[in-house]
């Protein structure tokens, strides 16, 4: 996908405005991974969907093809809807909604691979 942007000089500089929302939630992102800026967490966070925004549908595709094989309907729904609702809270954040109108979709989606995990242990 190209030459890593983390390599290049930054010398490009932009104003952006942020919510108090988005604000607090890249705030927390950069201290749960221990990064010192709000500019660098905002850096590497655009890298990241930079990276995984080609590949988010692919993937949401495979996990369902991948986890129904030999599982119940019931399993296979609960699949499907979690890889649904992934899909559609990312197409909500690529069409520029608000992470608020995204995060039902996602909160289902973390409560789902939270149970998954937990069934798992």
């Amino acid at each position: 996908m190209g030459a890593p942007m983390t390599d290049e000089l930054k010398t490009i500089k932009f104003q952006m405005m942020l919510s108090e929302s988005e604000a607090k939630a890249i705030d927390d992102w950069s201290f749960a991974n221990r990064i010192r800026s709000r500019a660098e967490a905002i850096r590497r966070l655009c890298q990241m969907a930079i990276q995984v925004d080609p590949v988010f549908l692919d993937l949401m595709i495979k996990l369902v093809v991948a986890a129904n094989q030999g599982k119940g309907s019931r399993e296979n729904e609960e699949l499907h809807r979690a890889a649904t609702e992934a899909h559609a809270a990312w197409s909500l954040l690529r069409k520029g909604e608000s992470l608020e109108q995204a995060q039902g979709a996602l909160d289902l989606v973390k409560e789902f691979l939270r149970s998954k995990h937990e069934q798992e242990k």
